[in-house]
């Protein structure tokens, strides 16, 4: 019996330590708070949620309780380099986030390279001016015969034309086109650094308002200043929008500081 006695702690105390562990892609916030690794700013897009419209950024594990909820956390794809301890940290669905399609997702991580075709105008091109020995019919006066009275009057000599110059004279060049710029509505992008007004979002690669999001995407990213997309959406501000509706009592939407739309 005593021989027996350290395989049975042996085994008693490994399903006690098995039990507290849980499972091993489990990770606390009490854990996370104890690796301590400065933050790296890299779009990521995360292995929970890949098709997710807005992607995320590579944050080590220390970062996550701070940066984002251990539920807005993933195992980062490519993006991040599979380093360990490195997560995308995301913006949920519940806040906005939508998933893309298959189209829209592979359009998002490969984007093809748009090639800008040249616009032809309709502009008229005026006629080269005549030779400088060339005389132009329309400026050559008609001569006019006169028809010859009754014998009682005198005859009438016929008018003589005035001599036709060498030299035409040029004519003036047609007016210019009247050009009229329009703003397309939901102009092409590939991220929502491209699109023109704070209060429009990058989805299916085009520019759109947040209200054909959806009345809670648009709830979530409204704002009446700074502070609440500053604690939302980290490095994010509020911006008014020109092109978009708003929502009573706010001003704008938060879209990212570096690409502020005046």
């Amino acid at each position: 019996m005593s021989s027996l006695m350290p395989y049975k702690m042996i085994v008693r105390l490994s399903v006690l330590l098995a039990v507290f562990q849980g499972p091993t892609h489990a990770i606390s916030i009490a854990q996370l708070r104890q690796m301590g690794q400065p933050l790296t700013e890299v779009s990521c897009r995360p292995d929970r949620f890949p098709t997710l419209q807005l992607a995320g950024f590579c944050a080590q594990i220390s970062e996550l309780h701070t940066r984002c909820g251990d539920r807005h956390a993933s195992r980062s794809s490519a993006d991040c380099g599979h380093v360990e301890g490195s997560f995308c940290c995301y913006l949920s669905r519940m806040q906005g986030n939508v998933v893309l399609d298959q189209d829209a997702f592979s359009a998002l991580m490969h984007p093809k390279v748009q090639q800008t075709e040249a616009v032809t105008s309709d502009v008229a091109v005026p006629p080269a001016p005549a030779a400088q020995n060339e005389v132009v019919p329309s400026q050559v006066a008609p001569v006019v015969q006169a028809e010859l009275a009754p014998s009682t009057e005198a005859p009438t000599v016929a008018a003589e034309s005035p001599p036709a110059t060498d030299t035409p004279t040029e004519s003036p060049p047609p007016p210019a086109p009247v050009v009229q710029l329009t703003v397309d509505p939901n102009p092409p992008c590939d991220s929502v650094n491209d699109c023109p007004d704070a209060g429009m979002t990058c989805s299916g690669g085009r520019c759109a308002c947040w209200s054909q999001q959806g009345p809670q995407a648009t709830n979530v990213w409204s704002c009446s200043d700074d502070s609440k997309c500053r604690r939302m959406f980290p490095g994010h501000v509020c911006r008014p929008t020109k092109l978009c509706e708003t929502l009573a009592n706010t001003v704008g939407f938060c879209q990212p500081e570096g690409s502020i739309k005046q």
